[in-house]
Parts: C-alpha cells; sequence; structure tokens
C-alpha cells in the first residue's frame, strides 16, 4: 500500500558480493530417507524461535 511517504531502502549488493555460498548441495530426499531407516530414535526441534530455544 503506497502512502506517498519517505522509506528507507538499502542496496546490499557489496554484502551479497562477499558472502561466501554455501559450499555443500542439499541431499536429495531419498539419501535422507535412506539414512534414516533402521534407526529407533528420531527427534524434532522446532525452529521458528531457535535462536532463543538452542
Amino acid at each position: 500500500m503506497a502512502t506517498g511517504g519517505w522509506r528507507i531502502v538499502h542496496a546490499f549488493n557489496k554484502l551479497n558480493d562477499a558472502t561466501i555460498p554455501a559450499q555443500t548441495p542439499i541431499p536429495l530426499k531419498d539419501m535422507v530417507l535412506d539414512s534414516m531407516s533402521g534407526n529407533f530414535i528420531y527427534s524434532a526441534i522446532d525452529l521458528t524461535d531457535g535462536f532463543y530455544q538452542i
């Protein structure tokens, strides 16, 4: 919704150029399921506010 007022914007081009991309690919679903098969204990964590929970 445009109000016609001022808004703060910032170009993060230099930060994006300095950021090193992750070197590990996302594992395939089949590989994850295969690695989980045969295990008896599974756990889950809610990371909605994970910064404060861990």
